[in-house]
């Protein structure tokens, strides 16, 4: 291209654009839509019991909000734990060396929480291997 060339605009109708071109149809009702070369989507759902495992984790947090104020454990860093466990045990293939480690944490921060995040996860924890 010559140095004329390369500042023209373009005649009309040619197309100026580089790289790929993508035609995208309704995604209105879809989940985890990636485009473009080497995209990827990530969605955490927690499949057909969705509804309940969030019931169950909604009294788990709310338990921790009604939580009284430790000068050593922030209510947000406890609730940041729970929600690592909540988005793990929703996985198709939990992590349960991850969950552990959470739960030992959660232990250690705030032994009132543990309890009732293992009701919430007890049926779950106990299907997963060994």
């Amino acid at each position: 291209m010559t140095e004329r060339n390369r500042h023209e605009k373009p005649s009309s109708g040619a197309d100026a654009s580089r790289g790929d071109h993508f035609s995208i149809g309704d995604i209105s009702n879809s989940k985890g839509v990636a485009v473009g070369h080497g995209a990827t989507a990530i969605v955490n759902e927690y499949g057909s019991n969705d509804s309940e495992l969030a019931e169950k984790f909604l009294a788990v947090y709310k338990q921790i909000d009604e939580r009284f104020d430790d000068p050593n454990v922030e209510k947000h860093e406890i609730k940041r734990t729970v929600k690592n466990i909540e988005q793990e045990v929703a996985k198709d293939e939990p992590n349960k060396n991850k969950i552990d480690r959470w739960l030992r944490s959660l232990k250690e921060m705030a032994p009132d929480i543990l309890k009732v995040t293992l009701k919430v996860t007890a049926t779950i924890l106990e299907h997963l291997p060994q």
